[in-house]
């Protein structure tokens, strides 16, 4: 029992001081946002429509309506002031389709660089020669595409294919 009582006072002795705060804590300028604007519509048959703004730049519309598939489909923007002072806005739709946001805030994709344009140009000009890519199974058993040369079809086999389809469809040629 002693043993336990010296290990807990040595914990507590070895424990890091927290400092209180000297000052109160100041809440930031959202403390004492008001709402400026809040309209609100609802139906009851899944049309509706709300509006809300506050003293301090947030902004929110969004409109609904009954959906295909029995979902809300809705459109929207929601808008906000930033640290630095610039406005962030984000405008959406969620429908059968999904939901889409629309903003300068979101991430996109690296360019593609230069050299992807020139295999992308290639693989075309490839496709209107007709050379098309097979899938084999590579030494790792991987599977690798290789370029497979199809000959373009002789006029003679265009010309047969073409006797034969108007030969079935024609009324002569029924027994």
């Amino acid at each position: 029992m002693k043993l336990l009582l010296l290990t807990c006072l040595l914990a507590v002795a070895a424990a890091p001081v927290v400092k209180q705060r000297s000052e109160p804590h100041v809440p930031g300028p959202d403390h004492n946002a008001e709402t400026l604007v809040d309209e609100r519509s609802d139906s009851g048959d899944g049309n509706f429509n709300y509006k809300i703004e506050t003293s301090n730049s947030i902004y929110e519309e969004r409109t609904g309506v009954p959906g295909e598939k029995g979902q809300s489909n809705m459109n929207g923007v929601f808008r906000f002031t930033l640290e630095d002072g610039t406005v962030a806005e984000l405008s959406y739709v969620a429908d059968e389709t999904g939901y889409k946001p629309v903003s300068n805030l979101l991430p996109t994709p690296h360019p593609l660089p230069a050299h992807v344009h020139e295999l992308l140009r290639i693989a075309e000009e490839q496709r209107a020669q007709g050379i098309t890519f097979d899938t084999v199974p590579g030494p790792t058993g991987r599977r690798a595409e290789i370029p497979v040369e199809r000959p373009a079809p002789r006029r003679e086999e265009i010309e047969e294919e073409e006797e034969d389809d108007t030969e079935e469809g024609s009324p002569d040629s029924e027994s």
